[in-house]
């Protein structure tokens, strides 16, 4: 249902990192049938966590520097969109912690409002921290 005039941005740079999580998830499947202590297996999950989360602000920041930005082309698409990072944000707060939260929403604020006046901030180093 994705407005036709837009390409989706490719990720196929995750997949090895996604390889990983598999990998460990099948680690830790093997751990538990093995019936290995509780805190080891605990460890893993926690990784294996970690990795869908880099995973997860990949996608977002890619997201926000493709299809965010391109959408402030149309003043519809840009109104849509921000109903969609709004609806990101709800489910986020549900599901996350609130620094996380708060920090993801930071992003999202830093990078829309600079994206046209700052290109080059908005894809910098800074960014990355977040």
């Amino acid at each position: 249902m994705e407005n036709e005039k837009h390409r989706h941005p490719c990720h196929k740079q995750e997949i090895p990192r996604l390889n990983r999580v598999i990998g460990q998830l099948e680690g830790v499947k093997k751990m538990i049938e093995e019936r290995r202590y509780c805190p080891d297996i605990l460890i893993q999950l926690r990784a294996a966590r970690s990795a869908i989360r880099a995973v997860e602000s990949n996608i977002l920041k890619t997201h926000l520097q493709s299809c965010v930005a391109q959408s402030f082309a149309s003043e519809e698409d840009k109104e849509q969109k921000l109903n969609e990072l709004k609806e990101l944000f709800d489910r986020f707060e549900s599901s996350t912690n609130p620094l996380r939260t708060e920090r993801f929403l930071t992003y999202c604020i830093l990078l829309v409002s600079n994206f046209f006046t700052y290109p080059s901030v908005a894809n910098s180093a800074a960014f990355a921290k977040i």
